[in-house]
């Protein structure tokens, strides 16, 4: 029954596309024929060029979410070799103890690191304390992207598992992920980035349903899930897993503000295959501030420019100087203190984003006592 109806759902909304790409495209036809003003033509073409393009990427819009329903083939094998990457700057030990923690519920078979671009003997002896395997190097160059590259050589798993110190990994991570590498072809999967903190900037206030609605949710809910019909998707980061062959066959991580993107147009080049998984595998932690979110969209907006050409030189000098600076880091709520961690209480979700790890691990238990000492 259910199916019945979102299948006529479906139907319903596809008609509905192709009467309104016909109107627009008759007004765009319309404007041209017959409302040109010949006494100030430049400004009247410019006008109308304008229209046009933001026509022209509707209907890239509906041939891209035309089909949001592809799933790749998809068989989880056993004995694959997996390594679990966290890579950290400075976020609080907590938040990173956390993760860590979320890490060593994931069912898989799997090897975790912990990637210290901060080189912090806490963090050393946290990664020991959970059974993970510390790494760092002698300098931040490249940022995260070179924490990653650096990583490449020391380790060795098929699979590469990536994470930020904020995102809180589900058990079913891996089964919900490995399994689409039964095709050869594929390089990536790529998963959405859901959030804990439902009061921060970028979420819609009052959200209610299991997955509550933010500024994220269309990219990640509608257009990734499209892209997997004309196999676009592509890298985001975390939470994502990668072929290590794939990452290797291009030089690793690309060097760019955006990192990810650069990096998904080399595999592409190369012939190699990405898929967007849908299912929610880690929950994060969202921008809280107006200056965190906006600091984060910038950095968003520049990568793409800079993996373009289009300003490429600036790019790099943003590059480096984040390098130097924060490599590694996200702008999240995190650099928001004091309320930084709150917001993982405020939501009253962090049982929920851990399962019950709340019981069985002191170190969640340690997450909430250190926002209540925050806050």
């Amino acid at each position: 029954m259910r199916e019945g109806t979102d299948r006529k759902r479906l139907l319903l909304l596809r008609l509905l596309l192709i009467v309104i790409g016909l109107y627009v495209l008759y007004y765009v036809v319309w404007r041209a024929a017959f409302t040109l003003n010949p006494e100030a033509l430049v400004f009247a073409v410019v006008l109308l060029a304008a229209e046009a393009w933001g026509v022209l990427n509707l209907f890239f819009f509906m041939v891209m979410t035309w089909e949001t329903g592809v799933r790749p083939r998809f068989v989880l094998r056993e004995g694959l070799t997996v390594d679990v990457l966290v890579t950290t700057y400075d976020e609080p030990l907590e938040v990173l103890e956390a993760t860590l923690s979320g890490c060593q519920q994931i069912r898989y078979p799997h090897t975790t690191y912990v990637l210290d671009d901060g080189r912090r003997p806490e963090v050393e002896a946290l990664a020991a304390r959970l059974g993970c395997r510390y790494l760092t190097r002698p300098d931040n160059r490249h940022g995260k992207a070179g924490t990653i590259n650096a990583a490449l050589p020391l380790t060795e798993g098929e699979f590469i598992a990536l994470l930020d110190a904020d995102m809180i990994p589900q058990p079913d991570l891996l089964d919900q992920t490995l399994g689409y590498f039964v095709d050869d072809r594929v390089a990536l999967v790529q998963c959405p980035q859901e959030f804990s903190n439902l009061d921060s900037f970028q979420h819609a206030p009052n959200g209610r349903g299991p997955r509550p609605w933010h500024e994220q949710s269309l990219f990640f809910r509608v257009i990734q899930s499209g892209k997997n019909r004309w196999n676009v998707a592509f890298w985001c980061g975390s939470p994502s897993v990668v072929r290590r062959a794939a990452l290797e066959s291009v030089g690793g991580v690309a060097h760019s503000i955006t990192e990810e993107i650069l990096t998904s147009l080399r595999l592409h080049a190369r012939g190699w295959r990405t898929v967007y998984h849908e299912g929610v595998v880690t929950y994060g932690i969202a921008p809280q501030t107006y200056r965190a979110f906006t600091v984060q969209r910038l950095r968003w907006a520049q990568g793409p420019c800079a993996s373009c050409g289009a300003v490429r030189r600036a790019g790099d000098r943003a590059g480096r100087h984040r390098a130097t600076n924060e490599p590694g880091r996200r702008e999240t709520v995190l650099d928001e203190p004091p309320h930084v961690l709150r917001a993982h209480r405020s939501s009253g979700r962090l049982h929920d984003v851990v399962g019950d790890l709340g019981q069985r691990c002191p170190a969640v238990r340690a997450l909430e006592d250190a926002i209540d000492d925050r806050g």
